[in-house]
């Protein structure tokens, strides 16, 4: 079976050119297993390929608007499928990047960017990871699936179930903004909003899926949603051509958009088809997280961190007390020469309102964390004037407004 793409052959794949190795101690498991946490050291596992991952920049530049795989999937040489006609796609990926000249001038900065990750779909960068997640789970035969989250995997995962015709159930927090609990149900899942903290939700879908026999599907420990969330720094190796991006800022909960761009940029240097002459160099990365949940900044900052200490904070995507890929978002900051900061609400509803005004960019609070993180980041002169600095818009504004005055 093969797929003509504009001169760009796409062909089933029957041998098996990845497998699953933990992130921690790097055990190896057969990827026909499914996906688990290391029976070792309970880490989350990764994708390892066989031989590294690698992508014609080339010929890539030639059909990454290719009618047949938009955007993400047009990357089918970097991502683990054997057969397209497991694909669930809703045309996810190839989000703009734009500049934001009034919000660089308020800041100092002569070269601000936002990509704009909120176009995808459903609303969040998360459909990039959903895509190849549920894609893999078809491939896999699995028709009956849980996934719990803050609301934006959730709504994500529930649009792409339905896509493939899959059964999903989801568990959120039962202070789940009210757009978010409706978007997922109103694709048909069936919703299960649950108290308790963010990692209480989480155990809550393990125990339900145990009990019932079903796969649990998280986004949080899928090394399938890591590859999908790489192929934006693909897609901004691209769109900058010969000028290094100097800086990316983040928001952090669980880490994969921070962890799947540092993977990505990683597999850009190790292509044999990139541009020898041309020099790879890559952005620093930083995470942003909020006072009122900051596991990774406490520990970036070697200061004490209980998930007791969780509080109430506006930006319920990076609510995670206990990520379970923390280790990994630590260590690409390492890699990278980044760095962690925290920031208020009140920081963040500002940063919010301006991004309305200012832009007319209206995103969610947990998007506008990583501009005030941004700010302080410019205030200590990590981010200098003439740095090109990239920002992910995240999520879109209306998805979470329970923090807005709009009487």
């Amino acid at each position: 079976m093969s797929y003509s793409c504009v001169g760009y052959m796409v062909v089933s794949r029957k041998e098996k050119f990845y497998s699953l190795q933990c992130s921690q101690c790097g055990i190896l498991q057969d990827h026909s297993k499914g996906v688990s946490l290391c029976v070792d050291c309970k880490a989350p596992p990764d994708i390892f390929y066989s031989k590294p991952a690698s992508l014609d920049f080339s010929q890539f530049r030639d059909v990454r608007l290719a009618n047949y795989f938009p955007g993400l999937w047009s990357m089918w040489d970097v991502l683990p499928l054997h057969d397209p006609s497991n694909i669930v796609s809703l045309g996810e990926g190839g989000t703009p990047c734009i500049p934001l000249k009034n919000i660089g001038n308020k800041l100092g900065l002569k070269d601000l960017w936002a990509k704009l990750e909120y176009l995808n779909p459903t609303g969040s960068f998360k459909d990039r990871g959903t895509t190849v997640m549920l894609s893999a789970a078809k491939e896999f035969g699995l028709t009956r699936l849980v996934e719990d989250s803050s609301g934006n995997a959730g709504s994500s995962f529930a649009s792409y179930a339905s896509r493939g015709q899959l059964d999903a159930s989801v568990f959120i927090p039962e202070h789940a903004p009210n757009a978010k609990r409706l978007q997922i149900s109103f694709y048909g899942a069936d919703v299960y909003p649950t108290s308790g903290t963010r990692d209480d939700v989480a155990q809550s879908a393990v125990d339900y899926a145990a009990e019932n026999g079903l796969y649990y599907s998280s986004h949080n420990i899928s090394p399938y949603f890591i590859e999908g969330t790489k192929t934006v720094a693909y897609e901004l190796m691209l769109w900058s051509g010969n000028r290094p991006i100097d800086h990316m800022i983040f928001p952090v909960g669980n880490g994969s958009l921070i962890i799947g761009c540092w993977k990505g940029f990683k597999e850009v240097k190790e292509s044999r088809n990139y541009d020898d002459a041309q020099p790879v160099t890559f952005p620093k990365l930083h995470a942003v997280q909020s006072h009122a949940c900051n596991p990774i900044v406490s520990c970036w900052r070697g200061t004490q961190w209980d998930v007791s200490q969780v509080s109430n904070g506006i930006a319920g995507g990076i609510m995670v007390g206990t990520p379970p890929r923390g280790f990994q978002v630590l260590q690409v900051l390492e890699d990278t020469s980044g760095s962690a900061v925290s920031v208020s609400d009140g920081d963040i509803g500002t940063w919010q309102k301006l991004l309305a005004e200012e832009e007319g960019l209206f995103v969610e609070p947990t998007s506008a964390a990583a501009f005030a993180g941004l700010e302080l980041l410019v205030a200590d002169r990590t981010i200098s004037k003439s740095d090109l600095t990239v920002v992910p818009i995240t999520g879109f504004g209306l998805k979470d407004t329970k923090n807005l005055d709009v009487g």
